[in-house]
């Protein structure tokens, strides 16, 4: 905290305030819908910078890139644009495999991430 300080879990705010307002208006207009578009499709900003992170943060919860997963498919579910919900749904999957091959040893993280993949697929189909 403060002028130069960091915090090891900072880059996770931001997927997770994004996460709970995709989730707070599953049924309503998202006003920063194009601003999570733009950001879960830039791949330097969505996957690169939280990598470090995934056993870390699995070990307490659902890992960052099944949290990134679950704001993919959630912008998907959103998309009128076909070219737009296939690239996110493609991407959430991708993530949701990557989170269960890194998880195979956190039972909770794990199930969480074949869980959701499980909804996606059937969604995808």
């Amino acid at each position: 905290f403060g002028p130069g300080g960091s915090t090891f879990s900072k880059p996770l705010f931001r997927p997770i305030l994004t996460m709970l307002d995709l989730h707070g208006r599953e049924d309503q207009e998202v006003k920063k819908i194009d601003e999570y578009m733009t950001w879960a499709l830039d791949k330097k900003n969505f996957e690169q910078k939280l990598a470090h992170l995934e056993m870390a943060w699995a070990s307490l919860s659902a890992s960052p890139k099944a949290l990134l997963g679950e704001i993919c498919f959630n912008l998907a579910k959103r998309q009128e644009c076909i070219e737009n919900r296939r690239r996110l749904l493609k991407k959430a999957i991708s993530l949701m495999e990557q989170s269960i091959a890194s998880t195979a040893s956190l039972p909770y993280s794990n199930m969480y991430a074949k869980k959701k993949l499980d909804v996606m697929t059937n969604f995808q189909e």
